[in-house]
């Protein structure tokens, strides 16, 4: 009865961890290294963050990069560059760059 109830809760859990979004495409933003985007407009920082961590550092981490995805959109971004990534006791964190490449 204990390890049904763990694998429930283990599933909730990470079903939660990753419902922000779905892909790179689910923003319209993609992901993209600094020579990429040298004649692109800096639009800003983005931050990610989720609460989850340690086990569930995986789709923590999807789910903090989906939020600041989002973030970027509502910038105007089409490129998103990763500046770092953070896991930690307590949550999952990223810190992108934000540009808009469209010329």
């Amino acid at each position: 009865m204990r390890n049904i109830l763990f694998v429930i809760v283990t599933f909730i859990l990470s079903a939660c961890a990753s419902s922000v979004g779905s892909g790179t495409g689910a923003t319209g933003v993609q992901v993209a290294v600094e020579k990429d985007i040298q004649h692109c407009e800096f639009l800003g920082d983005v931050h990610g963050v989720s609460g989850f961590y340690g086990v569930f550092a995986a789709p923590a981490l999807e789910s903090s990069r989906q939020a600041a995805m989002k973030r970027a959109s509502e910038l105007g971004a089409t490129h998103i560059v990763w500046n770092a990534a953070n896991t930690t006791y307590g949550s999952t964190s990223v810190v992108g760059n934000a540009y808009n490449c469209k010329q």
